[in-house]
């Protein structure tokens, strides 16, 4: 199953309450739709994050947002296929994926994770 969420700008506290509302398995991948915040800083407050994220049994799959280094720029990243297309990993972190520009074949019964974020 996929699932789709907003910018998380870092803050990843709703996979807590996904993951037990939702009882994810690795068979599933939440798509975050830019600007995640795991490759922000370039230091070690991405490593956590990323081990945060990580942690859960299923997959992260990222946007590129305009606010994150480029996994281009970054020398432990990787390349693989996944649903079709090409996707940036990096082995210390497997759960997660990074793109910016590419194709993929998703199922269409896409569930919608609302957003933690408000209007004001």
């Amino acid at each position: 199953m996929f699932y789709i969420t907003g910018d998380t700008h870092g803050d990843f506290s709703r996979y807590i309450e996904f993951a037990a509302r939702m009882e994810p398995t690795e068979k599933d991948t939440m798509i975050v739709l830019g600007d995640a915040g795991l490759n922000y800083y370039g230091n070690e407050q991405d490593e956590a994050r990323k081990n945060f994220v990580n942690s859960f049994s299923f997959t992260t799959f990222c946007i590129h947002g305009n606010h994150e280094m480029r996994p281009t720029d970054i020398s432990t990243y990787k390349t693989k296929e996944y649903c079709g297309g090409t996707v940036w990993y990096e082995d210390e972190y497997p759960n997660i994926f990074l793109q910016r520009t590419e194709k993929f074949m998703i199922s269409m019964d896409i569930p919608v994770l609302q957003s933690a974020a408000h209007t004001v």
